[in-house]
């Protein structure tokens, strides 16, 4: 569904909040790369975040993706 939506929209931008091992932002970065889109993705946990890094290594999509660690909730008020 989130795929159907980004080929809908087709956001410049996508911001997610909480990447585990990033299974979800490979999957839309499949999508955003069509375009050109760019997505940030903040995790709390960095040995998570070191992980879905790898992932998005593997899938070749990290390029389009910046990861930030730490505290979404103290990161998002200094995202332009």
């Amino acid at each position: 569904m989130m795929q159907l939506l980004i080929r809908l929209v087709r956001p410049q931008r996508i911001l997610e909040i909480g990447t585990n091992i990033g299974y979800s932002t490979v999957s839309m970065a499949n999508v955003a790369k069509e375009y050109g889109g760019k997505i940030t993705t903040i995790e709390y946990n960095e040995q998570l975040a070191k992980q879905a890094i790898k992932n998005f290594k593997h899938a070749d999509v990290a390029e389009l993706i910046e990861v930030i660690i730490g505290d979404a909730k103290e990161i998002i008020p200094t995202l332009k």
